[in-house]
């Protein structure tokens, strides 16, 4: 099945998304804000590099969004390893850290750089702006 076939699939479906943050309190406000707000999500969370690759292994997401400074693993680091066994996977980086090194770290691992803060609302519209590029 060819990638566009499968963001088809993807779009007809529930999202499955999975967010990486080293920050406790963070996760827990994306899921109370998701949990409220997109029920067609259907999310995970974990806190760190290592602990997402195992849920990975597990099940298949359509998009994973992890921070970039996180301890042992950062963002770019996963995503790479991310984008080498399931190049599917949508990445998006979501970081505070906005100086030109952080994001040249996370080229060619990632398909979009957010900067935090970053509203739920906007994360939507890229997710959606990003599967529709993607499909086209």
């Amino acid at each position: 099945m060819s990638a566009i076939q499968q963001w088809k699939i993807i779009l007809k479906n529930n999202l499955k998304i999975l967010f990486v943050d080293d920050d406790i309190s963070l996760l827990q406000s994306i899921r109370r804000y998701v949990r409220l707000n997109h029920k067609e999500w259907n999310c995970m969370f974990s806190n760190s590099g290592e602990e997402a690759l195992k849920i990975l292994s597990q099940m298949p997401f359509d998009l994973i969004n992890s921070d970039m400074r996180m301890p042992q693993m950062d963002g770019s680091q996963l995503l790479r390893k991310v984008k080498e066994k399931y190049p599917a996977t949508i990445r998006f980086i979501l970081s505070g850290q906005t100086e030109q090194n952080s994001f040249l770290k996370g080229i060619g691992s990632m398909h979009q750089f957010l900067t935090k803060p970053c509203g739920m609302d906007f994360f939507k519209g890229h997710t959606r702006q990003l599967t529709k590029t993607i499909i086209s």
